[in-house]
């Protein structure tokens, strides 16, 4: 942030889209599957037939499975050609995803959709002004060793200059950065090119700055290229120091496999989408590895554990020893059979040793004629960025978390959406109506047509040879407790779901079970009350699923995401760039405040919190106050 730039506290009040369900990391219940359904004589099949009403318009695009929207792309709502008509409908497999994490949060089951091992990311540096320092992975012996960087060179980048502007740096050759091939490289006049980890001779002809290059067999310097950011202008040249040996057995190995992970996150375009053309994930890492057995590089070390970690810039991203399973503790995805948590026992497992669910849920299709809501360009969503540990994670002092390596943090639980009652009639919550220059164009959400409020759809449960238990907990999950049509307790589906869009109700409308005693037969029940089912275990979770989904909860309060906001007292011609009131900028100031004096970190309240409000951040024109500070010094100075 520049001088120019700061934030304060606004007295706009907001409450984040999202919040955690807590989570127990040290209590699981597991069951043997065949001592579950044993008592084959109290085991119930049957069905359940369903009502889902839309409390607010409902985005269910017709995408192929794991399949992701972007650019201008235009979706249909979800449907299936029957007699050469097209019949709106939801997944089954939708539903299905829906109704189990509600399952699974109610029973405080595993968190089945967690990937094991899976790595956690950050940006290097800023919270704890952790310096990373420039180093050298070099192979030795058929093993990586790292070195220290006895100095750095600079390279200007003649891209990064306009033509006609003077630079204070004699130089024999001028040098650009290209794209070839994918990988980013450094380019002379006459064509040479050196790209990372190319041995060279530099010439020196003011101070650190490099005049020439030539590319030799061997040498102690070598080439770092980096990759695009804001108003870059210099490569570098590092020159190889010593050998840093007191670190713990295999720390670079593993640092090494840190960072390769660390790397997938770069070359993720849903993640990165700041430089699509321009960024090329570091491509050039491999080449250094294999073909030069030399790669520059930035780390830290950590004095107490004799651990290193590994970045490919200074303020680069990096990767945490801790995993996601070591934060969920005993709620990573069941594995074993014989060791079942409630959830996978009713829904299945899919592992090495899968496990059939006994619960089958078919398509919901619409009920009467839908009234449809067309071509609407949704706001702008981001990718979710489990790195800002203010929102998702939490300590169990009254600290606030920097990051994941802390024996104290932990994951805030499962996340959920607040409902925004207010865009069941109001099209501005979700709708995009910013201008066409005013977008940025790697980051449209694209147009949907959806279901307007209102809309109803019905769909059938079947479950098979369930105990008593699980039924009941089932008829609760899909009413959440409360079996009316004109309900509260409402579920989230279908995309949109931080805009307000897919607050979806749920009721039972009537039950019907197999019965094999004296004989066989049909028992049919469509009691709305008898059919809500029952807890035979209340958990804190429940409390606070009850809570955030609740439709009305937010009836008068502003649900949104944190913004910067512009006060209408700064004239026109003063006001900030576009940049300076990106939303991020109020991530990076609460995380970090740079003014201090007026902003503390906000973390995200507890979701039982009476008034879950978090404050907006408000642009100020400091050109202005530092002009009057000048003039204060200066009169000061005058009266001495």
């Amino acid at each position: 942030m520049t001088k120019k730039n700061m934030y304060k506290k606004s007295d706009r009040t907001f409450v984040n889209p999202y919040n955690f369900v807590s989570i127990d990391r040290k209590k699981i219940k597991q069951e043997n599957i065949e001592e579950t359904y044993k008592d084959k004589e109290e085991l119930h099949t049957g069905y359940l037939d369903c009502v889902l009403v839309a409390k607010t318009p409902l985005a269910i695009p017709d995408l192929p499975e794991g399949e992701e929207s972007g650019g201008e792309s235009k979706h249909d709502f979800f449907s299936i050609n029957e007699n050469n008509q097209k019949n709106p409908m939801i997944p089954g497999s939708s539903l299905r995803g829906m109704i189990r994490s509600v399952y699974e949060t109610i029973t405080e089951s595993c968190l089945s959709t967690m990937k094991p091992n899976t790595h956690l990311f950050s940006r290097a540096g800023a919270e704890k002004k952790e310096i990373y320092k420039p180093g050298i992975l070099k192979e030795k012996d058929g093993e990586w060793k790292l070195y220290t960087v006895e100095k750095i060179y600079k390279i200007p980048d003649k891209n990064a200059y306009k033509k006609g502007k003077k630079i204070k740096v004699k130089i024999k050759q001028s040098y650009r950065t290209e794209i070839e091939n994918e990988v980013r490289c450094l380019v002379a006049d006459d064509n040479t090119k050196f790209r990372m980890g190319d041995s060279v001779k530099i010439e020196i002809e003011s101070g650190m700055y490099v005049s020439k290059l030539s590319l030799v067999n061997e040498s102690d310097q070598y080439v770092y290229v980096g990759e695009a950011f804001s108003n870059k202008k210099f490569e570098r040249v590092f020159e190889i120091g010593k050998e840093i040996s007191d670190l713990r057995e295999n720390a670079v190995k593993t640092a090494m496999q840190l960072l390769e992970e660390t790397l997938k996150v770069y070359r993720n375009t849903a993640i990165n989408k700041m430089y699509p053309d321009e960024h090329t994930g570091y491509a050039d890492y491999e080449y250094a590895k294999k073909e030069k057995k030399v790669i520059p590089i930035w780390y830290q070390k950590d004095q107490k554990t004799k651990k290193v970690k590994l970045s490919m810039a200074c303020i680069g991203r990096i990767g945490y020893y801790t995993t996601l399973d070591d934060l969920a503790k005993k709620k990573v995805p069941c594995q074993n059979r014989k060791k079942l948590c409630s959830a996978c026992n009713l829904f299945g497992m899919a592992r090495e040793e899968a496990v059939g669910g006994r619960v089958r849920i078919t398509d919901a299709r619409a009920k009467g004629e839908v009234k449809w809501q067309k071509n609407v360009k949704l706001k702008t969503l981001a990718t979710p960025r489990y790195s800002y540990w203010p929102f998702y994670a939490k300590t169990n002092s009254f600290k606030y978390p920097t990051d994941y390596e802390s024996p104290e943090v932990e994951i805030r639980g499962r996340k959920y959406y607040w409902h925004i009652p207010e865009a069941a009639h109001n099209k501005d919550i979700y709708r995009d109506l910013r201008k066409e220059e005013n977008i940025n164009q790697n980051m449209q959400s694209g147009y949907f047509n959806l279901a307007d409020t209102g809309s109803e759809f019905e769909f059938r449960i079947y479950y098979n040879e369930i105990t008593t238990v699980q039924l009941d907990e089932l008829k609760w999950t899909l009413c959440l407790g409360e079996n009316q049509l004109n309900g509260n307790l409402c579920h989230k589906l279908g995309r949109g779901k931080p805009l307000g869009l897919g607050s979806v109700k749920v009721c039972i409308i009537n039950q019907t079970e197999r019965r094999l005693s004296p004989e066989y037969h049909l028992e049919i029940e469509n009691n709305l009350e008898k059919l809500g089912g029952m807890l035979h275990k209340q958990y804190k979770s429940v409390t606070e699923i009850q809570r955030i989904s609740d439709f009305n909860i937010m009836e008068n309060r502003k649900v949104e995401y944190p913004m910067i906001l512009c006060p209408e007292s700064i004239q026109e011609s003063d006001r900030a760039k576009k940049n300076d009131l990106a939303s991020h900028n109020w991530f990076s100031e609460n995380k970090s405040p740079k003014n201090k004096k007026e902003n503390k970190v906000q973390c995200l309240p507890e979701i039982l919190s009476e008034d879950p409000i978090l404050y907006h951040y408000e642009y100020m024109d400091t050109s202005k106050l530092n002009s009057n500070r000048s003039n204060t010094t200066q009169k000061e100075k005058n009266r001495r």
